[in-house]
């Protein structure tokens, strides 16, 4: 049984956004976890390479992200038990920030939460 404490409506997407905001004009790294960063790609939709750091969220944003401000962002809570929340987000060139949290088990996948309604490149 996936464990989800209660969500504020809106409360996730919007601390989302801020942090998406904060990525974006530079927020600095600690030296130690930006040397455990690495490569890895992201399969479809999303089909992009980026890099992702470790901790608790973990983080990964898409090259373009990093490199034009406008692309993919996650953040990923390890809940235990192979459970995860997922917020995913997307900077669109236009400004428009597309975000979607989702709760994520082992056994069932990833069923969404919540979405602020802003299209993702893929679709929704």
């Amino acid at each position: 049984m996936f464990r989800v404490t209660r969500w504020a409506r809106g409360g996730a997407v919007a601390a989302m956004a801020m942090a998406m905001a904060a990525f974006a004009v530079g927020t600095p790294t600690r030296t130690a976890e930006a040397a455990q960063c690495f490569e890895r790609y992201v399969p479809p939709p999303v089909d992009e390479r980026g890099i992702q750091c470790p901790g608790d969220p973990a983080v990964w944003k898409s090259y373009t992200f990093a490199s034009n401000n406008f692309g993919y962002y996650t953040e990923t809570e390890d809940l235990g038990d192979g459970d995860t929340i997922v917020k995913l987000g997307y900077r669109h060139q236009d400004g428009r920030i597309a975000i979607s949290v989702l709760a994520c088990t082992e056994d069932d996948g990833c069923q969404e939460l919540e979405w602020n309604g802003v299209d993702f490149p893929f679709g929704h």
